[in-house]
C-alpha cells in the first residue's frame, strides 16, 4: 500500500517542503502518459516513420558518386547527408518513377563489400540513408509532445 500527500498528491513524505509544486507533478503526469508509439498524432507518426526509414538523395546522370567508409556510412559530406549518415539501400533509376526503381544494394540482403560496386553503378542512382542522430530525434519529438501537453495543461489552469 502506498501513502500520498494530500497537499501535493506526491508519494508521502515528512516535511512540507518536500512536496513538489504543481508543475513538476504535472510534468511527471506528462511523462507517465508519453510513451513512444501512443499518443501521437498522425502528423507526428508520419513523422517518425520517415526517421525510421530513412531520407532519399538522388544523384543525377552528370553526379559524383558520395565517399563511403568500410562500414556503409558518408565518409564525407554530400548533398544532404552527413558525415556519419548510414546508408540503407542504393537503387538505380530515378525517383520521380518509382516503378522504374531497381534495388542494387540493401544492408539487409547485400554484403558491405557490394556496396562500392552499386555506388560504381550507371546514374541515375537513388541512395536512401538514415541521419546518424535517428535516436536523438525520435526523443526530441516526443520531448515536444511532453511540452505542448504541459503548456495545454497550464492554458487550463490558468
Amino acid at each position: 500500500h502506498y501513502m500520498f500527500c494530500s497537499l501535493c498528491l506526491a508519494v508521502a513524505h515528512a516535511t512540507k517542503a518536500e512536496c513538489i509544486s504543481e508543475e513538476e507533478r504535472a510534468y511527471q503526469a506528462a511523462m507517465r502518459k508519453q510513451t513512444p508509439s501512443k499518443n501521437l498524432s498522425a502528423a507526428d507518426k508520419r513523422r517518425q516513420e520517415r526517421l525510421v526509414r530513412g531520407l532519399v538523395l538522388q544523384i543525377p546522370y552528370s553526379g559524383k558518386k558520395p565517399q563511403v567508409d568500410a562500414s556503409g556510412h558518408f565518409a564525407t559530406e554530400f548533398d544532404k547527408a552527413k558525415v556519419g549518415d548510414e546508408i540503407l539501400s542504393v537503387s538505380s533509376g530515378s525517383c520521380e518513377n518509382k516503378q522504374n526503381l531497381k534495388l542494387l544494394w540493401s544492408r539487409e540482403k547485400h554484403d558491405l563489400g557490394e556496396l562500392a560496386e552499386a555506388l560504381d553503378s550507371e546514374p541515375p542512382l537513388a541512395i536512401r540513408y538514415r541521419t546518424a542522430d535517428v535516436d536523438a530525434q525520435l526523443e526530441r519529438l516526443r520531448k515536444r509532445r511532453v511540452m505542448e501537453e504541459l503548456l495545454s495543461l497550464r492554458l487550463i489552469a490558468g
